[in-house]
């Protein structure tokens, strides 16, 4: 049996902007003065996300992008979740 997602609500911090460019996620911390891009797969998990999708449906996601195993989607967005939020660019609700 696949280990599944834990079911959270993230939301990015006030001090975080980006904007979707048609190629990448250009994110700035304005509390640190530091700039991030995202690009690739990266990127499109974010834009997922800031659709409303859930873990779940973007590691679905992902598989299919991706050709891979749902096992192996979910530890890709667990991945990026898990660095975002060291980052500062997402919190956890």
């Amino acid at each position: 049996m696949s280990q599944r997602l834990p079911t959270r609500t993230y939301t990015t911090p006030e001090w975080l902007h980006w904007c979707l460019d048609a190629q990448q996620v250009n994110l700035v911390d304005r509390r640190l003065g530091k700039p991030y891009t995202l690009r690739g797969l990266p990127a499109a998990v974010w834009s997922w996300f800031s659709l409303g999708y859930d873990r779940l449906r973007v590691a679905e996601l992902v598989a299919v992008a991706q050709a891979q195993p749902q096992a192996d989607a979910q530890q890709v967005v667990r991945s990026l979740v898990e660095q975002w939020v060291a980052d500062g660019l997402l919190i956890e609700k």
